[in-house]
């Protein structure tokens, strides 16, 4: 019985019933015939099995391929065929040599999702998907050599504040364990942040009569309860502010909102503020600097 199997409708033995044999004794195409004898098979396991053999190490011709391209655009799976070919797939490991070839094709040709933004319908299914499922890299710690290409990588980007807005808002409600407490406590109790040492450096190199406040460990330079970053060290009454955008418009809910009270504040007790914010301090230092010394040194 390995080697046959059995027309349902004229219980004729052969190796395989092919589409012919369906077409011209029973008018009958492949799918109607399945459809009406769900439990049958169209070839031997025998036949099944050499053709599978014969598959191995076949490679198929770039013509061959775009035939099948062009013929498979616009067809839409139905969940049960996505189903079965996930079950499949599930638990397959991909060579190293064909990991390779991924790497090199995305190489030369581009990430194919690159500049795609998925519908709300698709995200939604990927996040359903994804509830329960523990992540790949779960009780694994990066080696030195990946730590070393992850700092390279994100050397010198910055996100947008749009971005970071939306990462704030994901955040909101969410519970720290202890550790995370530690570190953000400690963190906070860090002065100067790299901005502000960012600034004390060029302050220094560029030989500016200025000094750093912002440590809360002063208490002659506390006015009206807040710290200024900076305060001139000649007979000028300059304060300077240090800030990035994104914690002034999350706490003040704008930077003009943030700028217009400080300088009120200050202005009170007879100071002038000069603002920088972290873009101009890493994109356009000289101007920050030549500014401070018109105020400065006039």
């Amino acid at each position: 019985m390995l080697n046959e199997v059995i027309c349902c409708v004229c219980n004729r033995s052969m190796k395989a019933i092919t589409n012919s044999h369906l077409m011209e004794k029973h008018n009958l195409l492949p799918k109607e015939y399945l459809q009406s004898y769900p439990d049958s098979l169209l070839m031997s396991l025998a036949s099944r099995s050499k053709k599978s053999y014969s598959m191995i190490d076949h490679i198929t011709s770039e013509e061959t391929r775009k035939k099948l391209s062009v013929a498979h655009k616009g067809k839409t799976l139905s969940d049960e065929h996505r189903k079965k070919i996930s079950l499949i797939q599930r638990g397959r490991k991909r060579s190293e040599e064909f990991k390779q070839k991924l790497r090199d094709y995305n190489r030369i040709h581009g990430n194919v999702n690159k500049g795609k933004k998925a519908s709300e319908e698709t995200r939604k299914r990927i996040s359903e998907a994804g509830k329960g499922r523990p992540a790949w890299n779960k009780g694994k710690s990066p080696s030195e050599i990946t730590r070393q290409r992850i700092r390279e990588k994100l050397l010198g980007r910055s996100l947008s504040l749009e971005t970071r807005i939306k990462m704030s808002e994901s955040r909101k409600g969410r519970r720290l364990t202890k550790i995370s407490l530690k570190k953000l406590i400690s963190s906070a109790r860090n002065s100067p942040n790299k901005l502000e040492k960012r600034a004390i450096q060029l302050f220094t190199n560029n030989e500016l009569p200025l000094k750093f406040v912002g440590d809360f460990n002063n208490p002659k330079y506390f006015i009206e309860k807040k710290v200024p970053d900076f305060v001139a060290t000649n007979s000028k009454k300059i304060l300077v502010e240090v800030y990035a955008d994104y914690y002034k418009v999350r706490d003040y809910g704008s930077v003009e909102n943030y700028k217009k009270e400080r300088s009120e504040i200050f202005s009170r007790h007879g100071w002038k503020t000069l603002f920088f914010n972290e873009k101009e301090l890493k994109e356009t230092p000289n101007a920050c600097v030549n500014l401070l010394k018109m105020e400065l040194l006039k």
